[in-house]
């Protein structure tokens, strides 16, 4: 560099403003070195400008609320975890025994869960039942004395129900609707019923004034059906599969035994050779049904006709599938959103809307029935049922209106069992205590109003002659279970465990009432109210009472399961289906075990004192009679005698309570 430059530059740099480190005290450091008077930082510097109000929104103050309420919630569970897990020996026994209620105890205070248990049901309530009453078994037996562990009734009993559900899991189902073996191409057609005889029976269903009410799942108006019949036997090989589906399910109804052949005398047995073959040919082309259909009305009307078929033969799997076809279906052609207006007149609306309520009853039954979100929601849909209804009150004739509120009864029915799965039992239903309370409330009022609604459909007997007790009971068994299924998820703050156990009891009392009138009305009468008043809802009362009868000995209980167990005793018949004889044998194994443990618990205890009434000395000699079955001798018992090491024993032969209690998955 040379000397011009570096003297520019040294001039250059002086003229520049000595940079200052400045410490931000008054006086700052430099200028306190420098014994000047500081301009850099001055009071009136640091004094900050005002600044503008910031206006925080409602929307903002409670969404932070909410925030620090969930973590209060949070901070109170753990403590209240914290202090449980800090209780005495004495404490961690009492609170044992108190978790083996249905629902939390009530006390002062709403009691909150520990965070490992899930406020959801999932699935339905007989999940969370089966594990309820296998942990509640599994704390008697092990604390209860060796003798009730040892008693060979017991022990068989247990043993048998355990053998029975394995047998069940290891031998699935023989009928499977999806996977049928043959196809259209290799049906006979020549067993097929004479078409003079079906014309007879179709003749009977036009003339009974109650044709409507066994009908409206098959068809709309049975002049249609007559033209599909006569396309059928122009040519059943060519005929389009939709209306062969129809047909057949017709066929199996009208030649299996029906109320209306009951009432007009027909006897339906000369046609059980039919019934088999239009069975056989029905599951085979439902089976060869593709899922990838047009969205056409005769395609929607073949899936819900055969979504019921399934129901009535319990395939519930096979069912949700085809219905979840006809909802999707239904959507395409924007069913949902039905007017009047819009389908150019009744007629037209009548046909489709009645379609669309069909697959809507049965879509809402299978939710909570399977623990499955509907297809349908109600959120999206606008069809009004009202609207439906109130083209039948237009028609001449009083039975019109009368099945117009039969009608109005079950959808609402329907619609409340998916309301109680989305609301209790779903994983989006899980809420804080306090509002899982409201919920069951407002579901209960609910309740409350279909029963009403039940009694007024069924208060003028005209209609529907000597059915009218039988259809008002049989809907009252599944309002009943559905009270059940509502206090069972309800926290116990308001009594809930014991109304549930009422609900049960009312369950199995208004069964048992309806089971007797149901034997004087044939064979497809018994059947129609096994398939949709027990099996179809999830039949919860029976588990809850069983719960109950092995925690609390409660003998009135038992006699109920007794009462239920011989009411279905004609299930077991070899004719009946798979699917009720497997049901009928479950449930009186179940019976076995608590009444063999009851009887146990009972000998055991009046051991060491007296009887304290003729009553229970009537009530232990009854259950010593030999119905309850001779013991084996000990040596004839082998493996199933229980071990030292009762826990293990408990672990490896009590898990089949855990997810399928009543194996209903396999029925």
């Amino acid at each position: 560099m040379t000397d011009s430059e570096d003297g520019g530059s040294t001039a250059f740099s002086k003229s520049l403003p000595r940079a200052v480190r400045c410490d931000k005290t008054t006086p700052c450091s430099n200028c306190r070195t420098a014994g000047v008077t500081c301009k850099i930082t001055s009071r009136q510097n640091d004094i900050t400008k005002p600044r503008s109000r910031v206006l925080i929104s409602n929307q903002y103050s409670e969404q932070k609320i909410d925030r620090m309420e969930q973590r209060l919630e949070s901070i109170e569970k753990l403590l209240q975890v914290l202090a449980s897990t800090a209780k005495t020996p004495s404490d961690n026994e009492q609170s044992t025994s108190s978790s083996s209620n249905f629902t939390p105890a009530g006390t002062t205070a709403i009691a909150i869960p520990t965070p490992q248990v899930e406020q959801f049901e999932g699935e339905s309530s007989l999940v969370a039942h089966s594990r309820q009453a296998h942990e509640a078994l599994q704390r008697l037996l092990e604390s209860a004395p060796i003798t009730i562990r040892n008693d060979p009734n017991t022990v068989s009993a247990l043993a048998a129900l355990r053998n029975l559900l394995e047998k069940h899991r290891s031998e699935p189902p023989s009928l499977n609707l999806l996977s049928k073996d043959g196809s259209p191409q290799d049906l006979q057609y020549s067993d097929l019923p004479p078409r003079e005889e079906v014309l007879m029976l179709l003749a009977y269903v036009e003339a009974d004034p109650m044709s409507d009410l066994f009908t409206w799942w098959l068809f709309e108006d049975i002049e249609d059906f007559y033209k599909m019949y006569d396309e059928f036997c122009q040519s059943p090989v060519n005929c389009p599969l939709a209306i062969s589906i129809l047909v057949y399910c017709a066929l199996c109804w009208l030649l299996d035994g029906n109320p209306i052949m009951t009432r007009a005398g027909v006897d339906v047995t000369k046609y059980s050779r039919y019934v088999s073959t239009c069975e056989r040919h029905l599951e085979s082309l439902i089976s060869s049904y593709s899922l990838f259909l047009e969205p056409t009305e005769l395609n929607i009307a073949a899936l819900s006709a055969a979504g019921a078929y399934a129901i009535y033969v319990a395939d519930v799997n096979a069912a949700w599938i085809m219905t979840s076809s006809a909802a999707r279906l239904c959507q395409s052609l924007g069913w949902h959103r039905l007017t009047p207006e819009r389908c150019g007149g009744d007629e037209k609306y009548h046909r489709k809307a009645v379609l669309f309520w069909s697959v809507y009853f049965i879509d809402k039954s299978l939710s909570l029935r399977l623990g499955r979100a509907s297809a349908m929601q109600d959120y999206d849909i606008s069809t009004s049922l009202k609207d439906l209804c109130g083209v039948w009150d237009r028609q001449e004739g009083g039975h019109h209106k009368m099945f117009a509120g039969w009608v109005e009864l079950s959808i609402e029915m329907a619609s409340l069992q998916g309301v109680i799965y989305d609301r209790l039992y779903s994983p989006g239903s899980t809420k804080s205590l306090s509002e899982r309370q409201k919920v069951g409330q407002d579901l209960i009022i609910k309740i409350h109003e279909i029963l009403v609604l039940n009694n007024k459909c069924f208060g003028n007997g005209d209609w529907l002659l000597e059915y009218t007790d039988f259809y008002k009971e049989s809907g009252d068994v599944v309002l009943y279970s559905l009270f059940t299924l509502v206090y069972r998820a309800m926290p116990d703050v308001s009594n809930a465990h014991q109304l549930s156990l009422q609900a049960a009891r009312s369950t199995m009392q208004v069964h048992y009432s309806c089971s007797k009138k149901v034997e004087a009305m044939g064979a497809g009468v018994k059947i129609e109210y096994m398939t949709w008043s027990i099996m179809l809802c999830p039949f919860t009362p029976f588990i809850v009472l069983f719960r109950n009868v092995i925690t609390d000995l409660n003998l009135d209980d038992l006699k109920l399961l007794e009462d239920f167990v011989t009411s279905i005793e004609w299930i077991n018949d070899k004719s009946q289906r798979e699917p009720l004889q497997r049901f009928g044998q479950l449930c009186q194994a179940f019976y076995n075990l608590a009444k063999h443990f009851v009887a146990a618990r009972l000998r055991a205890d009046n051991e060491h004192r007296a009887m304290t009434s003729a009553g229970q000395t009537l009530v232990l000699n009854t259950m010593q009679q030999p119905e309850f079955g001779t013991p084996p001798p000990q040596s004839q018992l082998g493996d199933m005698a229980f071990p030292e090491d009762f826990q293990t024993w408990m672990d490896t032969n009590m898990d089949f309570m855990n997810d399928n209690w009543l194996a209903f998955g396999t029925l």
